[in-house]
């Protein structure tokens, strides 16, 4: 699984423990921001504000006028030096951070921190409404009815007959569980998650599981290649959607990143599943 996959996920779903003080809290609409996620500088973007942003995290790469701001390496450790180069009045972070060390010493800084939790659809539209709030972006709010438009029509669309199998990463074989993003995905998708209610969120599988399992289609959004040219599927020989020329690969990073892009990534597997093969 290659480094940049596991990052993306880890992103979404996990953060770090520590002790924090209390950030100030500013009146005027934020001028100056960073967002030390790639899916919270794509809500930023949306919301109206991508003029303000100021800097970046490595592994943020939409919309594609951010990739000329600094780079403040990885979220995890971000150069704090940098980040107080660029005089934010305003640092995003996800709401699993909220205790950790990187929002301890932003908070020191003196500068206002919002925390945001976008692991659901609902989640991303409120986000982006309360980023419009704190930048004063008159368009934010219906932006954001306009996304729960897009999610109500994908959810009303004709559902597919599938049982999909999206796999996250192949060595070692991580899937997106029920809950995770992935299964929003295939379930805005129209689809099926093969996984049942009682799997984890992020499960690692063996070959004779996912046998077992029996999925009608089988999605690698990890990348790999294994291979020049096609993606390689030697590890699942024995997978009958992979007998069966059902196992596609799409590895556009909007399918595993919690964000606004939703409406497209659920449109992009869609298309793929009813047409069987990857873009």
């Amino acid at each position: 699984m290659r480094p940049t996959i596991i990052l993306l996920l880890v992103f979404a779903v996990l953060g770090c423990r520590g002790e924090a003080p209390p950030a100030p809290q500013a009146s005027e609409p934020a001028q100056r921001v960073v967002a030390l996620a790639p899916n919270l500088t794509e809500i930023v973007a949306y919301a109206g504000g991508a003029d303000r942003l100021v800097a970046r995290t490595r592994f943020t790469d939409y919309p594609p006028e951010v990739l000329d701001l600094p780079d403040l390496g990885n979220a995890f450790e971000p150069d704090i030096e940098g980040l107080a180069a660029g005089r934010p009045d305003l640092v995003l972070m996800l709401e699993g951070w909220r205790d950790g060390p990187v929002a301890g010493a932003v908070m020191r800084l003196g500068v206002k921190v919002r925390f945001l939790r976008v692991e659901t659809v609902d989640e991303i539209c409120t986000a982006v409404e309360v980023v419009g709030e704190d930048m004063g972006l008159p368009g934010a709010a219906a932006r954001a009815a306009a996304l729960r438009a897009e999610r109500d029509a994908l959810t009303s669309a004709r559902r597919l007959d599938l049982r999909v199998l999206m796999l996250n990463g192949r060595r070692p074989l991580i899937a997106a569980g029920p809950g995770s993003w992935g299964d929003t995905v295939i379930r805005l998708a129209g689809a099926r998650n093969a996984l049942g209610a009682d799997t984890a969120r992020y499960p690692t599988l063996d070959h004779e599981i996912i046998i077992d399992l029996d999925p009608d289609v089988v999605v690698d959004t990890s990348g790999y290649q294994g291979g020049p040219g096609a993606v390689n599927w030697s590890d699942l020989h024995g997978v009958r959607a992979v007998r069966e020329g059902r196992a596609f690969a799409l590895a556009d990073p909007s399918i595993l990143r919690p964000g606004p892009r939703f409406p497209g990534a659920a449109a992009l597997l869609r298309d793929a599943l009813i047409r069987g093969d990857t873009p």
